[in-house]
């Protein structure tokens, strides 16, 4: 089997995308102390999603800051 075939057979033929980190540079960068605040008290409850195997607290705290983000922008 040619080493080509071997890449496109084992790996489903899925290309490895990399996000671009600049925007979410940008969000962590402006979180403030009452955003702080709330992540706290969210990972204080119970009852929250649970993150996917593997995932770091500082990359489940950047989605989070996002999708506070996201709500913020479409709330104004």
């Amino acid at each position: 089997m040619a080493i080509f075939e071997r890449n496109w057979l084992f790996t489903g033929g899925r290309r490895k995308e990399t996000p671009d980190s600049a925007p979410i540079t940008a969000i962590v960068a402006e979180a403030t102390a009452e955003d702080h605040g709330e992540w706290l008290r969210y990972i204080a409850l119970q009852r929250r999603p649970f993150p996917k195997p593997g995932t770091t607290l500082q990359a489940e705290y950047e989605r989070w800051l996002i999708a506070r983000a996201k709500d913020r922008s479409t709330a104004s």
